[in-house]
C-alpha cells in the first residue's frame, strides 16, 4: 500500500462546477466514466451537465444511469459520438450547438491502443484517426462554444509512451508499414503536440489546454494488446492505477481554479512533467496542425498564402452561380486577369448588378451575363446551345452554383433539388459543352464540392430521396457526387476516347490518400482537358439561406471560423489558373493544395455507376 501511495499521488478537491457543462469522450467506461462521475458530483444544486460522448450508446446509457444513481445528478446525458467517423463528429457538434448550452470543459479522453491495422470511415489509420484526428476535429468544431464560456479548459489524454513516438509525416496512415505500438505512440505524441500548438493559438481567449498522462491504468483500452502483455499487466495489477486513480490528473486540470494561468504543457501525477524532445518541437507542432487540417479538409487558420500573376487574356471562362458569394469573387479575380467571363446565373437581375460591379472593379468590360437555371434541363440545353453557337472556345468551366440543405422539393424535371442542381445540372452542362471544351486545350473543368461529401453515400436505391429525406444527407450525397463525377470524367478525358478507359490504378484509393486519386502521369496525353474538385472552406455566403433556425444559430456561433467569400474563392481560382496544375487531373483540393477525400469518394466502381445512373436519369448517352 505504501508503495502505491508513493507512486500514485492522492488528490482531492472540493472545487464546484455549479451550472457548467462538461463533455467527456468515451465516458461509458474506465477513466472517462470515473471523470464524468466526479464532475457530476461537483454541483451543489445538481445543475452541472455532464455529456457522455460515446460510440456505444447502450453502454453509454448504462453508464449514465449508474452515475445518476451514484451522484443524484439528473443531468448526465449520453450522446452518440464515433471518433472514427467525421460525419458522426459533425453531427455530435451540431447537437451540442442545438442544446444552446455553454461548454466549459472538454475532456478528450477516448482512445484505442495497439489494435490490428484498420482504417476509420474516412480512411485514416485507426489509432491516428481516433486518438488524434477525431479529437482535433471535435475541438475545432466546439472551440467557439468554449471561447464563449471562458474560462474554459481542454484536457487531452496522452501517455508517457509519447516519448517513444515519432510523427511519420511521410506515412501518417502507416500505409507503407504498420506496427501497432509505433502507430499508438505516434498518436499519443500527436496529442501532446496538438495541445502545445492549440495553447499557443488560444492565448488571450480565456481557453486553456493541457496534455495529461493518466499513468498506467488497466482499462478496456488494452483489449487489443497481445494476450501475453495482458497477462503481464494483470500480474502486476497491484501496482497499476484504478480508473478512478487514473482520472486524478484529468480532474485536477479540469477543476482547479488557480491553473487557469497555465496552458500548453504536459502533466502527470497532478503536476507538470517532462515531455520528450519530439513533443516540445514547435516546428513539428505547427506542421502537424497544418497536416491535420489538410487531412480533414478543414480551414487551416495559418494556411500557406497563395497568389499567382497568371494572365488569361484570350481565354473564355464560364462560371455558374457567379452573381454572389464565391462565384462572384472568382469571376472578379479572373476578370482582373484579362479573361472573357460568362456569368451563368438563374437570377438575371442580381447577375446584371454583379456584372456592373465586376466591370467597375476590374476594368474589364468583357463580362457577359447569360440565363442558366440548373434546376431546369430545358434552360441548361438552351444555355449550352447558345454557348456552342456564339463561342469559339471555352478554356475554363467552373461549376460553382449550388443549393444547401433546403426543405424537400424537386427540380422541374422531378429530381430531388440538391442532387438535381448540385450534380445532375452540372453533369448535363458539361456533357453539352464538352466538345467545345475539348477544342480549347489546355482546358480545365473545376467542380466546387465540399468537405460535406464525407457525410454522403450514394443511395442508388433512393437517389431522389422519395422514401426518406434528410437535408444534410442529401447535401452530402450531392457533394460526394461532385467528386465522383470529377474522378470519372478525368478518367475518360485522359483516355482521349469516348470509350471507358481502365480504372485508375491507385493502390491508395481505400486508405484516405492525400490526393484522392489525382492522376499526374500524362494528364494531357488524351484530350488536353483536366478536371478538379475542391472544398472552398466553411464560407459565409447565401448558400446557407435554407438552414433551419438551430443550424443558423450554430453558423453564427462559428462565424469566426468561417472564410470570407474572397478567401473561399481562392481554391477555385487556384484550380483554374495555377501553372503546372494541368499535369494533374481528377483530384480533390482544399486550401490551394491536394487534400484527403473520404473512402467513398475514391471508389472507382461507385463513380462508374453514378455516371451510368446520371445518364439514365437525364436521358442522355455519354459513352
Amino acid at each position: 500500500i505504501s508503495y502505491r501511495n508513493f507512486i500514485i499521488k492522492n488528490w482531492s478537491s472540493d472545487a464546484r462546477l455549479d451550472g457548467k457543462t462538461a463533455i467527456v469522450t468515451n465516458a461509458n467506461t474506465g477513466i472517462g466514466k470515473e471523470a464524468a462521475r466526479d464532475l457530476a458530483r461537483r454541483d451543489k444544486y445538481l445543475l452541472v451537465q455532464v455529456i457522455l460522448a460515446c460510440r456505444d450508446m447502450e453502454k453509454a446509457r448504462d453508464a449514465a444511469n449508474n452515475i445518476i444513481n451514484d451522484t443524484g445528478s439528473n443531468t448526465v446525458i449520453p450522446c452518440k459520438l464515433d471518433l472514427a467517423d467525421t460525419k458522426s463528429i459533425y453531427e455530435f457538434a451540431d447537437h451540442i450547438y442545438n442544446m444552446e448550452k455553454p461548454v466549459s470543459i472538454l475532456i478528450n479522453n477516448a482512445g484505442i491502443a495497439m489494435c490490428p491495422y484498420s482504417t476509420t470511415t474516412d480512411g485514416f489509420e485507426m489509432q491516428f484517426g481516433v486518438n488524434h484526428l477525431g479529437h482535433f476535429f471535435l475541438t475545432f468544431l466546439l472551440l467557439d462554444l468554449l471561447k464563449q464560456s471562458s474560462p474554459a479548459r481542454i484536457i487531452n489524454l496522452s501517455s508517457i509512451t509519447h516519448s517513444m513516438g515519432k510523427i511519420q509525416f511521410d506515412d501518417l496512415n502507416s500505409e507503407k508499414s504498420y506496427h501497432p505500438v509505433k502507430a499508438y505512440v505516434q498518436s499519443k505524441l500527436a496529442k501532446v503536440l496538438f495541445t502545445r500548438e492549440l495553447a499557443r493559438r488560444l492565448e488571450g481567449t480565456g481557453v486553456t489546454a493541457y496534455a495529461v498522462d493518466p499513468g498506467v491504468v488497466y482499462t478496456s483500452a488494452v483489449r487489443h494488446m497481445k494476450s501475453f502483455i495482458q497477462m503481464f499487466v494483470k500480474a502486476f495489477q497491484f501496482l497499476i492505477r484504478t480508473p478512478a486513480e487514473g482520472a486524478y490528473t484529468t480532474l485536477y486540470f479540469a477543476v482547479t481554479p488557480e491553473l487557469a494561468k497555465e496552458s500548453g504543457s504536459y502533466y502527470c501525477n497532478c503536476t507538470r512533467a517532462n515531455c520528450s524532445r519530439a513533443a516540445s518541437d514547435d516546428e513539428s507542432a505547427r506542421k502537424l496542425w497544418k497536416v491535420s487540417c489538410h487531412l480533414l479538409g478543414i480551414r487551416n487558420f495559418f494556411c500557406r498564402p497563395w497568389s499567382s500573376d497568371a494572365r488569361l487574356e484570350g481565354k473564355t471562362v464560364i462560371i455558374t452561380g457567379a452573381n454572389t458569394g464565391i462565384g462572384k469573387e472568382t469571376a472578379l479575380d479572373l476578370a482582373r486577369r484579362g479573361a472573357r467571363i460568362i456569368m451563368a446565373c438563374r437570377d438575371m437581375e442580381k447577375a446584371e448588378g454583379a456584372q456592373k460591379e465586376i466591370i467597375a472593379e476590374s476594368g474589364n468590360e468583357n463580362i457577359i451575363v447569360k440565363k442558366l437555371d440548373l434546376s431546369d434541363t430545358k434552360t441548361i440545353r438552351e444555355f449550352a446551345e447558345q454557348i456552342n453557337k456564339d463561342e469559339s472556345q471555352v478554356n475554363i468551366l467552373i461549376n460553382n452554383a449550388g443549393i444547401m440543405m433546403c426543405p424537400y422539393s424537386k427540380t422541374k424535371d422531378g429530381f430531388e433539388m440538391q442532387f438535381g442542381v448540385n450534380h445532375l445540372g452540372h453533369f448535363l452542362l458539361v456533357h453539352l459543352l464538352i466538345d467545345l471544351i475539348k477544342k480549347s486545350p489546355p482546358a480545365r473543368i473545376v467542380n466546387v464540392a465540399s468537405v460535406a461529401h464525407r457525410w454522403g453515400t450514394m443511395n442508388f436505391e433512393d437517389i431522389n430521396s422519395e422514401k426518406s429525406y434528410d437535408s444534410m444527407k442529401a447535401y452530402g450525397q450531392s457533394k460526394l457526387a461532385n467528386i465522383l463525377f470529377t474522378r470519372e470524367l478525368a478518367q475518360r478525358l485522359e483516355e482521349g476516347t469516348v470509350d471507358r478507359g481502365l480504372p485508375i490504378n491507385d493502390d491508395r484509393q481505400h486508405h484516405g490518400n492525400t490526393t484522392a486519386g489525382t492522376r499526374t502521369a500524362n494528364a494531357l496525353a488524351g484530350t488536353g482537358v483536366t478536371t478538379y474538385a475542391l472544398h472552398p472552406g466553411i464560407v459565409n455566403t447565401e448558400l446557407g439561406r435554407h438552414l433551419n433556425c438551430a443550424k443558423k444559430m450554430a453558423m453564427q456561433v462559428v462565424r469566426p471560423f468561417t472564410k470570407s467569400s474572397i478567401k473561399g474563392a481562392q481554391t477555385s481560382i487556384y484550380c483554374a489558373v495555377e501553372p503546372g496544375l494541368e499535369r494533374e487531373t481528377g483530384g480533390y483540393y482544399s486550401d490551394c493544395a491536394p487534400a484527403s477525400s473520404s473512402r467513398n469518394a475514391t471508389d472507382v466502381e461507385v463513380a462508374k455507376k453514378l455516371w451510368a445512373v446520371s445518364c439514365h436519369m437525364l436521358g442522355i448517352t455519354w459513352d
